[in-house]
């Protein structure tokens, strides 16, 4: 639960980031001069094509930065505040390898901190997606869609990878 969470946190800000993206000229998206890629493509890629049919228009990019601005201190905080948990928990383990009471508190510590990052992207999604039209929500909504699939797909990939020879 906690994990589906820090992805949809990084997911999220990719795309709310990712939303000043433009298009390079109505016919050529992007990054398809970087890789030609299909559905299975790196996700990173594709969600960034996928941001720049979006279509956003100039106004709809100052609001959305306006409000990215708004939040980043708390964010800025929030994420210092995530690395330096992240740098904790490797430290414990690295340290304490078989003190689950230890590990168990850091990850807690840990994951409070992304359910806070979560309830503040939330908050950003929100604002952001009311300045988005409905064609483009759809569209926002679809790449969603397509990136919980390829998430749910990665514990089968990992298999894949352990099982070659």
């Amino acid at each position: 639960m906690k994990k589906k969470m820090l992805y949809g946190f990084l997911v999220g800000t990719i795309l709310i980031a990712g939303m000043g993206v433009s298009r390079l000229n109505a016919n050529v998206r992007p990054f398809e001069k970087l890789m030609a890629l299909e559905e299975s493509g790196p996700v990173f890629l594709r969600l960034m094509m996928d941001i720049s049919d979006l279509n956003i228009t100039t106004d709809q990019k100052v609001a959305i930065r306006a409000i990215l601005k708004k939040h980043w201190p708390e964010a800025k905080l929030l994420l210092k505040e995530l690395n330096a948990s992240r740098i904790e928990l490797r430290e414990v383990i690295k340290n304490s390898p078989n003190d689950e009471k230890q590990i168990t508190h850091v990850v807690y510590k840990r994951a409070d901190v992304a359910a806070k990052l979560a309830v503040l992207r939330g908050k950003v999604t929100a604002e952001a997606r009311a300045i988005l039209t409905p064609e483009q929500e759809a569209k926002v909504q679809a790449i969603f869609e397509r990136v919980d699939h390829r998430l749910e797909q990665a514990p089968d990939r990992v298999e894949q990878f352990l099982n070659r020879e």
